[in-house]
């Protein structure tokens, strides 16, 4: 899923790498650090996603500031070997080109096609949600 926002390249990454904003525009209603990486928010570090009763465990694999983030996920029911790469570079005009896609395999089988559409109106919905936000914070800071 590719999305230009007019959020500078180093706001929108501060947005993906602090997982604590996720409340604000993800469909999440609390974020836990579960363990820490060898750096802040760096590779090994585990987050726990809630969303009602459901919970997303994403552990950072990869970062590259200001321009990628690479995460898995843990324990799911739905699919195995979840991994999602958020990749961002500037454009002419001060935005930022995002690029979010995932690959994961369905447990149940015969489902691929819904899950891969539904999970493409996810990021849709979110890589909005990131570009709102970023150029929110931009506002607020006068940024913009």
């Amino acid at each position: 899923m590719e999305f230009d926002s007019p959020a500078s390249v180093n706001t929108v990454y501060t947005a993906i790498a602090d997982f604590h904003t996720y409340t604000e525009w993800q469909p999440f209603t609390s974020v836990e650090l579960r363990t820490q990486g060898a750096e802040p928010g760096g590779p090994g570090t585990l987050w726990a996603l809630r969303h009602g009763k459901n919970v997303t465990c994403v552990r950072v694999q990869e970062t590259v500031p200001p321009r990628r983030l690479v995460y898995t996920t843990e324990g799911d029911r739905l699919w195995s070997g979840y991994r999602g790469v958020i990749e961002l570079t500037p454009d002419s005009a001060g935005g930022t080109h995002i690029r979010w896609y995932a690959d994961f395999t369905p447990r149940t089988p015969g489902t691929s096609v819904l899950w891969k559409w539904f999970m493409g109106r996810a990021m849709r919905q979110r890589i909005a949600a990131l570009s709102e936000f970023s150029v929110g914070q931009e506002e607020g800071r006068g940024d913009a």
